[in-house]
């Protein structure tokens, strides 16, 4: 903090002046930390084909607009909180093991036809298990806030010290 020497008339000017500067540091530091955050949650998203880390971003920017860091894949609640049991439509459960098991050469399958049939026999697996007991919940954005606040308080710090 600094000492301003004024006249008591133009003391009202100064204040307000050095107010206006002090709120947009602030928002300046909330973006900022936003735009971080966005990228913290995405680090830590569960990896399959992106989507859901690529979703991650910060809107607002301006004086007196609500900064927000959002996911909005569309699964991305049923991701972060876990599901209770349902059954979830195959044909994304066997594009995730064609993903995820190769070439299914240790299942022993042979040809693409083979490789479709143990795919899908796998994906009715996991489409039975979610559908008897839900899936678990992975945390990736509430275990990402403890990091978020620092960053938040890092930047507010060096803001309103006149960084």
């Amino acid at each position: 903090m600094s000492v301003v020497d004024v006249p008591l008339g133009k003391a009202a000017e100064v204040i307000a002046r050095d107010e206006k500067r002090r709120v947009a540091s602030v928002y300046s530091a909330i973006v900022d930390a936003s735009n971080v955050g966005a990228k913290i949650i995405s680090a830590r998203a569960p990896q399959d084909i992106g989507k859901l880390a690529a979703s991650s971003h910060s809107e607002g920017n301006g004086i007196g607009q609500v900064i927000q860091t959002i996911v909005d894949a569309p699964y991305a609640a049923c991701v972060e909180l876990g599901t209770r049991p349902h059954y979830p439509p195959i044909a994304p459960l066997i594009d995730w093991v064609h993903r995820h098991i190769g070439s299914y050469s240790s299942v022993g399958a042979g040809s693409s036809a083979d490789a479709d049939r143990v795919a899908y026999r796998i994906a009715l697996g996991i489409q039975r298990k979610i559908g008897e007991r839900g899936t678990e919940p992975t945390f990736f954005v509430r275990d990402s806030l403890p990091d978020m606040a620092k960053t938040l308080h890092s930047f507010m710090a060096l803001r309103l010290a006149g960084w």
